[in-house]
């Protein structure tokens, strides 16, 4: 693009720029390839993430390739400094990347993306100097059969088996993750292979499958600048859903909520396929926003008190710690393992309702009538978990700590 900067899609109304770097640490021509992300235009939280990845890796001096897995979305294009490359649908020779098969599937046949074909695939991405994969899965396993252990690798672990087998609650849980384990985890070199973990269950769950602590770490990887956030003391209390509008993240619950919580505001920022559905079955005091311009998303989130989180399961959750920045308090449907390490992270910012709707009812009320007896308590409880969280999640942190480890993982100063 020859601009220096970097312009990154729209992300919940999210529309960002960054400076591209000159490769301070003298690295230019090393090369490192991220693989394990569906394209860039499916634009979730392990794009976001690779996205953020490539930009620090490109600051830091490396020529980053980013190999998209296919998608069923079809989005705007996706700009990115030079020096990162993004291959859109990089294998099309494998069945699972065929849009037909992602759309009928919703996506989830993609983490089985190197099960078949494996050895085009590493056609496709040999010869680079580090690997970067998104999550251990089957691209991890055949790609990391091939190396040998002869190059530098990084395991990310942005969405895994082990916290989706774990929120279902299932018998055979224990024994699934254990198959994908021996499967997905078979050519990790212990030695040298470093992993990028979000969360303690994450760091936990490889130290006990005799993973080196040295080669772990620990970074709850965002891009929140908290900066552009303040807290405000509204005068209504208000509650917000940013996400996408999807059933795994649990959007389809949204008007059955505010229905019950008839006397509370609800402001919804996103889009995703339950938008239509939302909008005609949305009461009179649940307000839908679509996507934003960043500007705009920032004065919303900073006109609520409280943020709902009704996933499942997550590494992490960006759009909390967005909530997090403008001090509001989230509450959330299960206690993922994301939410629990925000939650042990910042003293009372998350609040788990017990798996239930009526529970997160329940809590919504319950900060509505804290409010409502003690304005300035409240504000002051919202200044406080802003405060706390910034010193955890704040983008400047988390930039440094990401950038020690990938001179780390991939050498340079």
């Amino acid at each position: 693009m020859g601009t220096g900067k970097t312009f990154l899609p729209v992300m919940y109304g999210r529309e960002t720029m960054r400076d591209g770097g000159n490769g301070e640490g003298g690295l230019m021509g090393k090369r490192v390839a991220i693989i394990g992300s569906p394209d860039l235009e499916f634009y979730g939280g392990t794009q976001v993430n690779v996205i953020h990845s490539a930009l620090l890796l490109h600051r830091l001096g490396f020529s980053v390739t980013i190999f998209g897995s296919g998608t069923y979305f079809e989005r705007r294009n996706v700009e990115l400094d030079e020096g990162i490359k993004y291959m859109r649908n990089a294998f099309p020779f494998s069945i699972l990347s065929r849009k037909f098969i992602l759309r009928v599937t919703r996506g989830v046949v993609e983490p089985l993306l190197g099960a078949l074909s494996s050895r085009r695939i590493f056609s496709v991405v040999g010869g680079y100097d580090s690997y970067y994969f998104t999550a251990p899965k089957f691209i991890f396993s055949a790609v990391a059969k091939r190396l040998g252990g002869e190059k530098n690798v990084l395991l990310a672990n942005h969405g895994t088996y082990m916290e989706f087998l774990s929120s279902r609650r299932i018998f055979a849980a224990a024994s699934l993750i254990n198959l994908f384990d021996s499967v997905f985890l078979k050519y990790a070199n212990r030695r040298k292979t470093f992993i990028h973990v979000q969360n303690r269950f994450q760091m936990e769950h490889y130290l006990k499958r005799g993973f080196s602590e040295e080669m772990i770490f620990l970074i709850p990887q965002c891009d929140v600048d908290f900066s552009e956030y303040k807290v405000m003391d509204n005068g209504s209390f208000r509650v917000l859903f940013l996400n996408r509008l999807s059933k795994d993240k649990g959007a389809h619950l949204i008007p059955e909520i505010a229905r019950i919580c008839g006397d509370v505001e609800f402001v919804v920022v996103g889009d995703g396929p339950l938008m239509e559905k939302m909008k005609s079955n949305a009461p009179a005091n649940m307000k839908m926003k679509g996507f934003l311009p960043e500007e705009e998303k920032v004065r919303e989130v900073e006109g609520c008190d409280v943020i709902i989180n009704l996933s499942n399961y997550e590494s992490l959750s960006i759009s909390s710690i967005e909530g997090l920045a403008a001090g509001l308090i989230v509450i959330s449907k299960e206690e993922t393992s994301g939410l629990k390490f925000i939650g042990e992270s910042v003293e009372g910012s998350v609040l788990f309702a017990g798996g239930s709707v009526e529970g997160v009812c329940n809590l919504i009320h319950r900060l509505k009538g804290e409010k409502e007896s003690g304005r300035g308590n409240f504000a002051e409880r919202k200044r406080a978990i802003r405060e706390r969280a910034m010193e955890v999640f704040d983008v400047a942190v988390i930039d440094r700590k990401m950038e020690d480890m990938f001179r780390k993982a991939f050498g340079g100063k």
